[in-house]
Parts: structure tokens; C-alpha cells; sequence
């Protein structure tokens, strides 16, 4: 009996305890979500176009960082807004698409397809997806939704402690009538990455996606969540178009997985419904020319401004049919073969 009397007063006292550091941290959580100076809370911005949007392109940092609808649409006759996010997994995708094709009259949704998004497990994200994310998504069901499905125990201490601390921070410069904002509307989602290059030996990122795909291949999870998300934008009304940005010729050569690859994205194209052809840009013959490791990336598979600049323009040219598809090499065996290498 005093063993029980003891297990229950120290339940009451965590309650009381986790109550109080909830009614304390929420005001600096609610500060951060309602702010905008983290670019991926975007929500204000999607509100400002709301009901204009024709054409959403969506996927992981490799399309945050690579496209600018300031670009593509006056080249392609669009109006676009980039809800690719850095983290983001796919089932992320699905809530952020659901949302905005709900109150947009969207065409077409270009999915950027990226392998380390596709070979991604809970177990290698470290919590950042869910740190990310929730506060680019509406709603609270939709955020316990997400955690639900994406989310784990680990990763609470690192959700709180950053929201709080980042709230806090918010708070303050509030006080002192010094906040700021990164977050322009102008700039439609895309997120502009300056850095130079770096010496790209020094940078795992590409190591780590071709270890996950080769450990793991394109997850079960993953499988579901792509085609569901296809399905989901095809029943709203919306083409759906695939695509992959343009990665550095050091990652290119430091795999021979791509065509593996490749074929099993163009195979759930196939599965899903999809009619256009995946549009690779690694694939594209002008590719080699056009973009340097050395000025156009900042990592091994991240385009940084400069590339991005170059990318959105040949992106706007692609979706007004400006390239056939005798334009695109049919694998990477055959552009590597044509281009010596």
C-alpha cells in the first residue's frame, strides 16, 4: 500500500510538474509558430497568394535551395510558389499539398524526387524533419498528425528545447523593438543559399544518401507516402510532373547506383499514373556545360545561388516544352558514355 500511495504521489508530482512547464513554455512556442523569421514558416506568405497559385513545385533542400519562381514565372507563363522545405519528408509533403491545393486553382504539381528523401527512416533524421516542419503546417490536428506518422519520444527534448529557446529569442527582440523577418513574400518559397563552395570532402550529405540507399533501397514507408502523394494531387485535379534537380559532377562519379535508381522512380511514376516523363535534370545534354562544382554548388548535392539562378531558367524553358525529350539522355550509363567519362 505505501509502495503504491509513494508511485502515485510522484505521478501527481510529474503531472504538476509537466503542467507548469507547459503553461510556462507555451507562450514562448506560440511566439516562435506565429513568427516568420525562420523561412520555413511560411504559412503568411502561402496565405498571400491564396487562390492564385497555379503551380506548385514541392520536394526536399535540394528544390528549396534550386528553384526561384521569380524566375520561372515570367519565363514560363506561371504563377508558382516553391513549398519544398529542408527535412521535409514525404509525408509532409502530403499534408502541405493537401492544404494548398485546397485553396488554390493548381494545374500542375512538379514533386522533386531526391535519394535521400526517398531512402529517409526515422532513425537517420535526428528529430530536424519534425523541428522543420510542424510550423510550416496549418493547424493543430494536422500538426499532431504529422507527428504522429513522422515523429518519435526522442525527438520531444529537441522540439521543446528549440521552440522555446527560438521563442524566447523572438520575445525579446519584440521587447526591444528590434524583430526582424527573413521570411519575403516576393521570394514565393524559394530560399536563397549564397555560401561558396566548400571543399566538398568535408561534406557527407552525399555519402550518407547513397549509404541509405544501398542499406535500405526506397523504403516501404517512403513507397506508400510517394504514391499516395502523387494519388492525392491527380484526385484534387492537378498534372503531376517528377523531376530531380541538377547535383554535382563529384557525386555524379562517386556512385554507380543512379540508374538503379532512376528506373525504380520512373517504375512508381508508372504505378502512380503518371504520363509525363521524369524529367532528370542530371540527364539533361546541356548539364556539363552549364554548371561547375566549383561556382554553382555548395555541397555535393545542393545547388547554391549561383546554380540555382541557372537551374530555375532552365526549369521555366523545360515546362513550356522548350526541350524535347531527345534533349534528356535515356540513363545515366549513356551520359556518362557521351560525355567521356
Amino acid at each position: 500500500m505505501r509502495g503504491s500511495k509513494a508511485v502515485k504521489k510522484a505521478f501527481a508530482a510529474i503531472l504538476i510538474f509537466a503542467l507548469i512547464l507547459g503553461a510556462l513554455s507555451a507562450p514562448l512556442v506560440i511566439c516562435y509558430f506565429r513568427g516568420s523569421t525562420a523561412a520555413e514558416n511560411d504559412i503568411s506568405a502561402r496565405d498571400h497568394y491564396a487562390g492564385t497559385i497555379d503551380t506548385f513545385i514541392i520536394g526536399g533542400s535540394q528544390v528549396e535551395y534550386g528553384l526561384d519562381p521569380r524566375i520561372i514565372d515570367p519565363a514560363a507563363g506561371t504563377s508558382s510558389y516553391n513549398m519544398s522545405c529542408v527535412w521535409q519528408n514525404l509525408y509532409g509533403e502530403r499534408i502541405l499539398a493537401r492544404q494548398e491545393l485546397a485553396q488554390n486553382p493548381v494545374k500542375t504539381v512538379y514533386i522533386g524526387v531526391c535519394l535521400d528523401t526517398l531512402t529517409r527512416t526515422e532513425d537517420n533524421d535526428d528529430g530536424q524533419g519534425e523541428i522543420i516542419m510542424l510550423p510550416r503546417i496549418r493547424g493543430i490536428g494536422n500538426k499532431l498528425d504529422y507527428l504522429l506518422h513522422s515523429g518519435q519520444l526522442s525527438d520531444l527534448p529537441g522540439l521543446f528545447y528549440f521552440y522555446t529557446h527560438h521563442g524566447m529569442i523572438r520575445l525579446l527582440n519584440i521587447l526591444k523593438g528590434q524583430d526582424y523577418t527573413i521570411l519575403h513574400f516576393e521570394n514565393r518559397g524559394y530560399v536563397p543559399y549564397m555560401l561558396p563552395n566548400q571543399d566538398m570532402s568535408f561534406d557527407l550529405g552525399g555519402e550518407i544518401s547513397v549509404t541509405d540507399y544501398r542499406e535500405n533501397g526506397i523504403t516501404a514507408d517512403n513507397r506508400e507516402n510517394f504514391l499516395a502523394l502523387i494519388r492525392e494531387c491527380r484526385e484534387a485535379g492537378a498534372e503531376v510532373v517528377l523531376f530531380a534537380t541538377p547535383l554535382s559532377q563529384v557525386f555524379l562519379e562517386y556512385t554507380d547506383c543512379w540508374d538503379a535508381y532512376l528506373d525504380e522512380v520512373r517504375a512508381l511514376a508508372e504505378e502512380a499514373g503518371v504520363t509525363a516523363p521524369v524529367m532528370d535534370f542530371n540527364l539533361w545534354k546541356g548539364r556539363a556545360e552549364i554548371f561547375d562544382d566549383g561556382t554553382d554548388f555548395y555541397n555535393w548535392n545542393h545547388l547554391n545561388y549561383s546554380g540555382s539562378q541557372k537551374f530555375s531558367r532552365i526549369f521555366a524553358d523545360a515546362i513550356k516544352g522548350a526541350y524535347p525529350e531527345e534533349m534528356f539522355y535515356n540513363s545515366y550509363a549513356e551520359m556518362f558514355a557521351a560525355e567521356g567519362r
